[in-house]
């Protein structure tokens, strides 16, 4: 396994990696796409996919919630594909659907499919949040995502931590909204790569939307939208 000097050209990219041979799908390492485009996260078995914490605005005591999500994301890159030295913008577009649920305000868990035409991602997701009587919370917790394409199939895993803010003083009001944070860091094809993903969540009665955007280097991220709409277990 070659390390981040090695690699070439420019070395590896992301937060933390580790290097990827030349045939490793655009989106599922930070480094050496060529002929393939984006493979990544998104959706989920219960609530929501990791990238979506919806678990942040259930009490500690409620009762059990769930929720039908739709989601799109769109991953870009800028790629030497033709090693001539000049950058190439590709743009690889996904929908999905998943469905998620969250248990005793602490537990969430998900279950999602999403596509495009090269490829096809089922993932499962599990949150635990962590709610001190605080301005700002915090969830953890780990994925799996079965990738699928014509050629070759892939299994990524990865860990997650992330911070909300709590909106404390607004108990009353239909709107609920938080800025939150997430690190992840994740394994595929015997090497890694992390992210950081940065978002704002907004809920009205029973319908929410979430943008977020994800950083993995300075040619590789992804926007993501989430429409959602809840059912409260009576």
């Amino acid at each position: 396994m070659n390390n981040g000097s090695e690699c070439s050209p420019g070395g590896c990219h992301g937060l933390q990696s580790r290097c990827s041979d030349e045939n490793w799908e655009v989106g599922s390492i930070p480094t050496r796409f060529r002929n393939n485009y984006m493979l990544i996260l998104v959706i989920a078995f219960f609530l929501n996919s990791f990238i979506f914490p919806q678990g942040m605005y259930i009490d500690k005591v409620d009762n059990p919630i769930y929720s039908l999500n739709l989601i799109f994301s769109s991953f870009n890159s800028n790629l030497d594909i033709n090693n001539d030295g000049t950058l190439n913008d590709i743009v690889e577009n996904y929908y999905g659907l998943s469905l998620s649920s969250v248990f005793k305000g602490k537990n969430e868990l998900s279950l999602g499919y999403k596509e495009n035409k090269n490829s096809k991602i089922i993932n499962t997701s599990y949150l635990y949040y962590i709610k001190p009587d605080f301005y700002i919370n915090m969830f953890a917790g780990i994925s799996y995502n079965y990738i699928q394409k014509t050629n070759s199939n892939k299994n990524e895993y990865t860990a997650r931590v992330g911070f909300y803010g709590n909106d404390k003083n607004n108990t009353e009001s239909s709107l609920k909204h938080f800025p939150f944070f997430i690190y992840e860091y994740s394994y595929v094809l015997e090497h890694y790569y992390d992210a950081v993903i940065f978002g704002y969540s907004l809920l009205f009665n029973d319908i929410g939307i979430e943008p977020s955007y994800r950083w993995i280097d300075n040619n590789h991220n992804e926007f993501s939208l989430k429409i959602y709409l809840w059912e409260f277990e009576n």
